[in-house]
């Protein structure tokens, strides 16, 4: 056999292994919380208020509550680290017991 300039020539190339230990979202769920995120994003305010601006990434979504005790119909998000974030991008702390249907 002839000597090659590349090194690895004709060698197979080492299998890569997924990190073990890290959540991988659904790509639907995913997809569809990046879609109401820019929804929500670009929706005109009532009342001329401000556009809200969510910082964090649909990536660190855990779940996405639709009703609230107390408040009823609205979209709120969990994010991994427990807080919890209204559809205006204002923390309302840790609790999800009022999300409990």
């Amino acid at each position: 056999m002839t000597q090659s300039f590349w090194r690895n020539h004709g060698k197979p190339y080492p299998v890569r292994l997924k990190r073990r230990g890290v959540p991988v979202p659904e790509a639907g769920s995913l997809a569809e919380t990046r879609a109401l995120l820019k929804q929500l994003e670009q929706a005109t305010p009532a009342g001329g208020g401000q556009r809200p601006r969510f910082g964090f990434a649909a990536a660190e979504v855990a779940e996405i509550y639709t009703h609230k005790e107390g408040e009823g119909a609205g979209v709120w998000f969990r994010l991994k680290s427990g807080q919890i974030i209204n559809r205006h991008g204002e923390p309302e702390g840790t609790d999800t017991a009022p999300f409990a249907c």
